[in-house]
């Protein structure tokens, strides 16, 4: 028995291949023993490392929509909670394909065209980390950890982050 696939089952299939390295992976962990139920404020804590500025603002607007979504009010004064942000950044070989996964060759017909030099990138990668402590006592309630925070600009990419936030808090807060 044999069948043909039809380019519109192929499609979704090859679409998700090619998209699939540019979505960040997230991560989330909490303390089991939290009644989350009782915050209702947060603040944002001073940074523990430099950002780049446009880079922080694109955090800081993504969590922000995610949490006041949630019914947390952000203050400037004492809060209940104290969020945290950490990044890592470290540059990536990657090999350009175009969108049936071949790889693409960049250059001229001349003697180089098409060497593996023509299909690597070097593309920024990124690791964030969003940590929720209690507002008193400073413990660390919640941590949300998204891989692959990439970027081609300066800044980052505010689409990736907001996707990144969206899934970290999207059952937040914990039952």
């Amino acid at each position: 028995m044999s069948y043909r696939k039809s380019p519109a089952v192929l499609l979704p299939l090859l679409l998700i291949v090619v998209a699939a390295p540019l979505m960040a992976a997230v991560s989330v962990d909490y303390s089991k023993s939290v009644d989350f139920s009782q915050y209702k404020t947060y603040r944002w804590g001073e940074p523990t490392q430099k950002f780049d500025p446009e880079l922080e603002r694109k955090i800081h607007e993504a969590i922000d929509r995610e949490l006041l979504a949630k019914g947390l009010t952000m203050v400037a004064g004492e809060a209940d909670l104290t969020v945290m942000i950490r990044l890592s950044v470290r540059d990536e070989q990657r090999e350009e394909m175009d969108i049936f996964g071949i790889p693409a060759r960049w250059g001229d017909a001349g003697e180089r065209a098409g060497q593996a030099s023509d299909v690597m990138l070097e593309v920024e990668v990124g690791r964030l980390i969003v940590d929720l402590l209690d507002g008193a006592s400073g413990l660390h309630l919640w941590r949300g950890t998204a891989t692959r925070i990439t970027s081609g600009k300066p800044g980052g990419s505010a689409k990736v982050i907001d996707r990144a936030a969206r899934k970290m808090f999207k059952d937040f807060p914990p039952k």
